[in-house]
């Protein structure tokens, strides 16, 4: 019986579920976030990736605003992530990009007017290759021109 308790209390199921429609009211909140939420989050990312795992030449230059990892991962091509970067970084990284997945706007080192001044940068050396807006809205950039 001591077993059986200590199996329970470690699932993730809850035997009284708590108010709230849907699976999530029978699954403890943080196994739910996975489960329910992971993908929504996630997916525009992982299409993104996908989209230039299938259209991106394999020595392209790929910049992520924020979440590199996941994109790089489902593209299969080496990425580099802008959101840790000051803005000379950024810039720089940017002009030898050929893609940007914009995906969320932060830069933690920048100041607003930094920020402004990147996005200035994006506007006039970038287009749009592919817009994803699902749970969240991701978009694929291509540069005008050679980079």
């Amino acid at each position: 019986m001591i077993v059986g308790l200590g199996v329970l209390a470690l699932s993730p199921l809850r035997l009284v579920p708590a108010d709230g429609p849907g699976a999530r009211r029978w699954l403890d909140p943080v196994f739910a976030q996975r489960a329910i939420d992971n993908d929504a989050y996630y997916g525009a990312l992982a299409r993104a990736g996908a989209y230039l795992g299938d259209n991106a030449p394999r020595d392209s230059v790929i910049s992520v605003i924020h979440e590199g990892t996941v994109v790089g991962y489902y593209a299969d091509r080496p990425y580099q992530m802008l959101y840790t970067l000051p803005v000379t970084d950024t810039l720089r990284v940017l002009a030898r990009s050929e893609y940007l997945v914009y995906d969320h706007l932060v830069f933690v080192q920048q100041t607003d007017a930094e920020i402004r001044k990147v996005e200035d940068y994006i506007d006039a050396h970038f287009g749009v290759e592919l817009d994803i807006s699902d749970h969240r809205r991701v978009v694929v950039l291509r540069r005008y021109g050679e980079p």
